[in-house]
């Protein structure tokens, strides 16, 4: 085989190689009836009850686990309240989900599923003393609108980076449907402000998204590998 024809070869088996996927294929969901629908996805957490974290506060200083997820922040975390009655969000079903500070959770489930979503509620009116804090506010001066990323992963291996913004002022559900396996989620204000938004309970899923058309990325690098190998073919019975 000449030179001509191993660089043929070798083009082709990159091509093919680079077709692998190196990111899993999701989809995001702000519809939860549609997202439990599609994938079959149940209650992980179930209803969220007020708990009294170990912090002087109330908060939660290690990640807590309610049902099969566990729930993880670089600040402190809340379940409810810090006095483990009150309610942030009249608007969530059940206590709520705060975190003072920028909101950065980490959503993960004891077993690897397919799809994960959650309830969740940003308000738009300010507070306006400074205690109590008060119900159904962002508890800040001013409020800010505030665009969230969603990683998807599994253990420490990011397989793909989502967004949201969720309307104002009603019960929102992000969920994320994906064709690998997963444990994690974690949702990070790209605002990196701290006023607050709210988080409800957890849906897992283990029915895989069916895929199997390659991207376009990943045709053109097979093409380009098969397009090398024919050209230099007809190279060859040209001489």
């Amino acid at each position: 085989m000449n030179h001509m024809k191993w660089f043929a070869c070798i083009a082709l088996g990159f091509g093919v190689w680079s077709a692998t996927p190196a990111n899993a294929a999701l989809v995001l969901y702000t519809n939860k009836a549609q997202f439990l629908a599609d994938t079959g996805a149940t209650s992980a957490t179930g209803p969220l009850a007020s708990l009294q974290g170990p912090g002087s506060d109330g908060f939660f200083t290690s990640p807590v686990t309610i049902g099969s997820i566990t729930f993880d922040s670089s600040n402190p975390l809340y379940v409810g309240g810090g006095s483990g009655t009150y309610v942030w969000s009249t608007v969530l079903p059940g206590a709520d989900i705060a975190i003072s500070g920028v909101e950065n959770l980490t959503m993960v489930s004891g077993a690897s599923v397919y799809a994960m979503g959650f309830d969740f509620v940003e308000h738009s009116t300010p507070r306006t003393v400074l205690v109590p804090v008060l119900t159904d506010t962002c508890n800040s001066m001013p409020c800010v609108d505030s665009p969230f990323t969603l990683t998807v992963s599994l253990g420490g291996t990011p397989l793909g980076v989502l967004s949201f913004n969720a309307p104002d002022d009603v019960l929102a559900f992000i969920g994320v449907w994906s064709d690998q396996p997963f444990d994690r989620l974690i949702a990070v204000d790209a605002s990196s402000n701290v006023d607050n938004e709210y988080f409800g309970g957890v849906y897992t899923g283990s029915l895989a998204m069916a895929t199997g058309v390659p991207e376009p990325g990943e045709l053109a690098l097979v093409g380009t590998g098969l397009i090398v190998l024919a050209a230099f073919r007809l190279r060859d019975n040209r001489i």
